[in-house]
């Protein structure tokens, strides 16, 4: 399983929440990819478009308000 992150990353805490999320699915053998700002966000390289982020991912996980819900689900298609 892959799961694909999105995060609001003007939220305050984001970059914990994010950091808190990959390393509960990494000591559960889960892989996680990263969309384009998330990953700016993180400082690492390889985050993914939204077309690329749906076709990547099994489940896709966002974390903000209902704006980054609704923002994700348009990136994505």
């Amino acid at each position: 399983m892959t799961v694909g992150i999105v995060a609001n990353t003007q939220k305050q805490g984001a970059r914990n929440t994010v950091d808190r999320l990959m390393g509960v699915l990494a000591v559960r053998g889960i892989s996680a990819v990263l969309e384009r700002e998330t990953a700016k966000m993180l400082g690492v390289s390889g985050g993914m478009d939204g077309p690329e982020l749906a076709a990547s991912a099994s489940v896709i996980a966002v974390l903000g308000g209902d704006g980054t819900m609704l923002n994700a689900m348009a990136k994505l298609g």
